[in-house]
């Protein structure tokens, strides 16, 4: 038992972070992809990030447009093991933007199914510091430093159609 760094998993990219504005336009994966998670038995947990497409993306000025994902995303946490934070989502498992940058989300599809089997520790019965996430496109979306409050992030013609099970 012991320890193991935070995860970052997509189809497309696991991680991605720049402080310029960046476009991801037309990223699909294929239809017989999957992402498939078994956590090993640890103690102490990392921060999970399974996105269909993308794990993490941390971009100042994101357009993200017209992406397609057909994945389906399958996660066993045992219950010994205790996550910082697990984050999933359709198309990306954690988008987060820095202030005064809008971020926009535009045009993307969700076919994958999401299961996340957890041993009943979601919900109420969750026992990660920081709250967990499951979304049908994100799964958790943030401003990075947004004191004036003035930072958009923006979902236009999004559409999610696979199932989202969580236990």
């Amino acid at each position: 038992h012991g320890t193991i760094g935070n995860s970052f998993c997509g189809s497309i990219a696991g991680y991605i972070k720049t402080t310029e504005k960046l476009e991801l336009v037309s990223c699909k994966s294929s239809e017989s992809a999957a992402i498939n998670l078994t956590c090993p038995a640890i103690q102490t947990g990392p921060y999970l990030r399974f996105g269909g497409l993308f794990g993490y993306v941390n971009i100042a000025g994101l357009n993200l447009q017209d992406c397609i994902n057909h994945a389906d995303i399958d996660i066993t946490i045992p219950a010994e093991v205790q996550t910082s934070q697990l984050l999933v989502g359709g198309i990306a498992a954690n988008i987060s933007s820095e202030a005064d940058v809008e971020a926009r989300i535009a045009s993307c599809v969700n076919h994958g199914k999401i299961t996340i089997d957890g041993q009943g520790r979601f919900g109420k019965n969750a026992v990660s510091a920081r709250p967990n996430c499951a979304g049908g496109i994100v799964g958790k979306c943030w401003v990075q430093n947004n004191a004036a409050n003035t930072t958009k992030i923006v979902f236009e013609d999004c559409e999610n159609n696979g199932d989202i099970q969580v236990v």
